[in-house]
């Protein structure tokens, strides 16, 4: 019998790609799900229903009829600023969906992979293991860890898996992150200001879709670590796309967390051990020039 996989959030960047992955493989009977009309360019092998997650109705009624196996959570207002702006709708969607899900999987023995974030530290005392103490400095990584801790406390099988910083080539135009928004700055010969004293391991698409089918098929329980295996500061990273692409740095300006009054809302340094992952899912993170060079053979292919 084919496991019927639930994708929520799956107009999103790790969601298409998601998408994407699973509906190419047999073994799987793929649905997605998100508020608005489906933003994938690739419409075959899967089916997709737009349904408003925070609506918590809708959401038990499209459980209901689909019946997953496994749902893969990677709905979520991620930005930090919208979380602070918007509480009420963070809370709907980063903690209170996670808690209708969790109550679906408990009555129907299914699986919950969950995606969290770094920003569930402060950033001071990293790397971090996945039971070092939490301690959010922003709404956004508060409302993750709130849900991180109703599946703990559910008795369900599940696992969190917590990242860092995704970049890779977007599915959709529509869709963008730190990689394609330097390097398409850059090539257009545009100022940028990059912050050079926040330092993060960032983490390769490809890698946190593999990361999330791997759990899928292993079903490891609890939290793990997900991310590139390198800390650099986020203007290393900019540089580093800038060198490999072969783009004129001087449109690069380095500026401090403070400059965007980011330095109290946003943790400094963060990065993982990756042992766990290593030990249940077999992850090994592509290394950053690696993962450029095939994005580049991407980039050639679209």
């Amino acid at each position: 019998m084919k496991k019927r996989i639930l994708i929520t959030g799956s107009n999103g960047f790790l969601g298409q790609e998601l998408t994407d992955l699973l509906a190419s493989n047999k073994a799987y009977d793929v649905f997605a799900t998100s508020q608005s009309i489906n933003k994938n360019s690739n419409k075959r092998g899967y089916t997709f229903q737009s349904v408003d997650l925070k609506q918590t109705h809708h959401a038990r009624e499209l459980l209901n009829t689909i019946r997953p196996h496994v749902i893969i959570n990677t709905a979520a207002i991620t930005s930090v600023d919208a979380c602070e702006l918007d509480k009420k709708g963070c809370d709907e969607l980063n903690v209170k969906l996670v808690k209708t899900l969790a109550e679906y999987a408990k009555k129907e023995n299914a699986y919950v992979i969950q995606l969290s974030t770094d920003f569930v530290f402060d950033g001071i005392n990293g790397p971090y293991q996945e039971d070092s103490p939490t301690a959010p400095v922003n709404e956004y990584g508060a409302s993750k860890l709130a849900a991180e801790a109703i599946l703990e406390q559910a008795h369900i099988s599940y696992s969190v898996l917590r990242t860092i910083l995704i970049y890779g080539l977007p599915k959709s135009t529509s869709r963008s992150n730190i990689l394609t928004w330097a390097k398409n700055m850059l090539s257009e010969k545009k100022n940028i200001n990059v912050v050079n004293d926040q330092w993060r391991s960032p983490t390769f698409i490809k890698d946190l879709a593999n990361a999330c089918k791997l759990a899928v098929d292993r079903q490891p329980q609890g939290i793990l670590h997900i991310s590139g295996g390198e800390n650099l500061s986020i203007s290393d990273f900019i540089y580093a796309v800038a060198n490999f692409w072969e783009l004129d740095t001087s449109f690069i300006t380095e500026i401090s967390a403070k400059h965007l009054k980011q330095d109290k809302n946003r943790p400094r340094k963060t990065s993982f051990i990756l042992d766990k992952a290593h030990r249940e899912l077999s992850y090994v993170p592509t290394p950053l020039k690696e993962s450029f060079a095939i994005i580049k053979q991407q980039l050639h292919k679209a």
